[in-house]
């Protein structure tokens, strides 16, 4: 099978993208050759019309598709030069496909061109299988011949949209580029009649597995990955599913209790971006009757689709525009639906209104406002609904525990909230909460306002918190076979101690006493050190002076951190020199990214750091991204 998304227990494609594996090719073999063959044989055959007598010149000739360029080439009786790495890969080109000495160059710079030139005295070659970036491209462009064409198949100066050296053009050159995803997902028919070739090929034995063929079982699929992303990785590596292997699973135990189907549970404020959340949340563990309040009813389209969705799957939804913090209103609803619902077994308050501003300039009816979504509403919900319901939920948030400057009429709704959990815990039998929400990451009033979105992501005393850690909250708290030993869980709250291990500077808001203990946490110098002695890179950053010095640490601590990834010795790493040079891919350039964002505090994309960039440049592009603060 070759097709998009096809690494699976259980893969499925169309029959286009299947193929049998002929009786003389085995398993692995299979699995090793199918892609590079078919790059090979398109990219050289048809679309580089290589000919016999031609020179074509591989890059990257001892990987996979390399190997499977040298083949194709070798059937079609062409002269090959090709470009490697490391000496080992020069031997093992020489050892298994008999290329001359002469006709191996190096690719860690662009010398390379420069033999080319030379070897074909001045002419160069007809076809380039070009997978190199930025300076070796453009260096393997001028190595075209007249009437010559170059095939790319790397993505990097793609993406990146590099410019290219018009004037080879006039040797009347062409420059193609070659996506085989592409064509499976546009051109299904090419794609399978490749497919069909390079069984074909394989069959006859004119392609065979590049060599070495490394397998690995399943349960070593770290280890493969490792070797891979190693820059000193030649051949194919394949993973054998075998059924006797043992596989490290993590089991995820998921509860699987339901909502009682024959009562109604109610979530005031339920039509906003988070009530919508609880609503599917609800239906999906069972709920079949809803009552949903709000002031001015179904307002919006999105809450609209949403009703007609939840009715569509057997559930009867009520939407009455009511206040609930108004006793009569509320008290003339719940006796509307009395005789047409099952009665209330259960109810959050997801109800809020935002009017900000500071205390000092508020009117009283920004406070009232404010304070009475949260605090009346939830004191009328209290009073009025059954004292025996299973659970009695308040949404409240983190701002009535850090407090919020420019919100103090919200930060008192949402700590009467949390005081009433409290109270209705120590009278009532069923389950009150308050659950101390921080800022949700994709869905809510902070979500889906933009001038929200910036000023929060600014902030580093709020931690964004995703739906799924909510409703996993909720899974724990509704449970009817679980009981709650507290009345208050706050949720996306970043502790001081938390701020402080990631070089960044505590909000004044979380220096109260209140999080004293969460402050705790060991001194800089002890905190610095790992197992040897030696002091961590962010320590080391944290304390550089100038801007000079920082960089000149992230590129000393990027140079251990590659040689270590890929390998090598930290003498080999030039950082004069981009990373693609040192066989830096995107697996190792995730991992450096992620490195970079853990130790320096610094969001830098993948396509920055495999986008040609030397490793000084990328140095300089922590310290200007870096969140740390100096310290004394």
């Amino acid at each position: 099978m070759c097709t998009s998304g096809c690494m699976k227990a259980y893969p499925r494609a169309d029959q286009l993208a299947v193929a049998r594996i002929p009786d003389s090719v085995s398993f692995e073999t299979a699995c090793a050759i199918i892609g590079p063959s078919i790059t090979a044989w398109y990219s050289l055959i048809e679309v580089g019309r290589l000919q016999k007598g031609e020179r074509v010149l591989i890059h990257a000739a001892s990987g996979a598709t390399g190997q499977l360029a040298i083949q194709v080439a070798k059937m079609v009786g062409a002269e090959i030069f090709a470009t490697v790495g490391f000496d080992h890969k020069k031997q093992l080109l020489k050892d298994v496909y008999g290329i001359p000495d002469d006709h191996i160059l190096y690719s860690r710079n662009t010398s390379f061109a420069k033999g080319i030139m030379r070897m074909t005295n001045g002419t160069g070659v007809d076809v380039v299988l070009n997978s190199l970036v930025g300076d070796s491209l453009r260096a393997s462009w001028e190595c075209v011949a007249p009437y010559g064409r170059f095939v790319e198949i790397g993505k990097v100066d793609i993406y990146a949209n590099t410019s290219l050296p018009m004037g080879c053009f006039a040797k009347n050159v062409s420059f193609s580029a070659v996506d085989l995803r592409h064509i499976m997902l546009s051109r299904p028919e090419a794609a399978r009649k490749l497919l069909l070739k390079a069984m074909e090929l394989a069959q006859k034995g004119s392609v065979y597995s590049p060599e070495p063929l490394h397998l690995y079982d399943v349960c070593a699929v770290e280890e493969a990955f490792r070797y891979f992303q190693s820059g000193k990785n030649t051949g194919r590596t394949v993973i054998k599913i075998d059924g006797d292997v043992n596989v490290q699973k993590h089991i995820i135990h998921r509860r699987t209790w339901q909502f009682d189907n024959k009562a109604t549970y109610m979530v005031v404020g339920g039509l906003g971006g988070v009530g919508r959340l609880l609503l599917k949340w609800m239906v999906s563990r069972g709920a079949k009757y809803l009552i949903v309040p709000s002031r001015s009813g179904i307002a919006s389209q999105t809450a609209a689709n949403l009703v007609d969705e939840l009715t569509q799957k057997g559930v009867t939804i009520a939407t009455p525009a009511c206040d609930v913090s108004l006793e009569k209103s509320f008290s003339k609803m719940l006796a509307q639906y009395s005789s047409t619902f099952a009665p209330i077994r259960g109810c959050i308050n997801a109800a809020m209104a935002l009017h900000d501003s500071t205390f000092d300039k508020m009117r009283y009816a920004q406070w009232e406002g404010t304070v009475r979504s949260k605090a009346r509403t939830s004191w009328v919900l209290s009073t009025l609904l059954p004292k025996d319901l299973e659970f009695f939920i308040s949404l409240s948030s983190t701002t009535g525990v850090a407090g919020n400057i420019g919100a103090p009429n919200y930060a008192a709704g949402c700590t009467f909230q949390d005081s009433l959990a409290e109270y209705r815990a120590q009278r009532y039998s069923g389950k009150s909460l308050s659950i101390d929400l921080g800022v949700m990451s994709k869905v809510g009033i902070v979500a889906e306002t933009a001038s929200l979105r910036r000023v929060f992501s600014k902030s580093h005393g709020h931690a964004q918190v995703d739906d799924e850690d909510l409703l996993a909250l909720l899974d724990v708290c509704c449970d009817p076979a679980q009981g709650l030993s507290r009345s208050q869980v706050v949720m996306g709250l970043p502790t001081p101690a938390e701020l402080v291990s990631r070089g960044l500077e505590v909000v004044e808001a979380l220096k109260q006493p209140l999080l004293a203990h969460f402050s705790q946490s060991r001194s800089l110098s002890a905190d610095a050190r790992e197992p040897g002695s030696q002091m961590r890179p962010r320590a080391l950053f944290q304390k550089a002076k100038t801007d000079e010095e920082r960089t000149t640490i992230v590129v000393q601590c990027m140079t251990q951190k590659m040689a270590q990834a890929l390998s090598i010795d930290p003498d080999e790493v030039e950082i004069d020199k981009p990373l693609h040079v040192f066989g830096v891919d995107s697996l190792v350039a995730v991992e450096l990214r992620n490195w970079m964002r853990n130790e320096f505090a610094a969001h830098i994309p993948v396509f920055e750091i495999t986008g040609g960039k030397t490793i000084e440049l990328i140095g300089e592009l922590v310290c200007k991204a870096s969140e740390i603060r100096r310290v004394a």
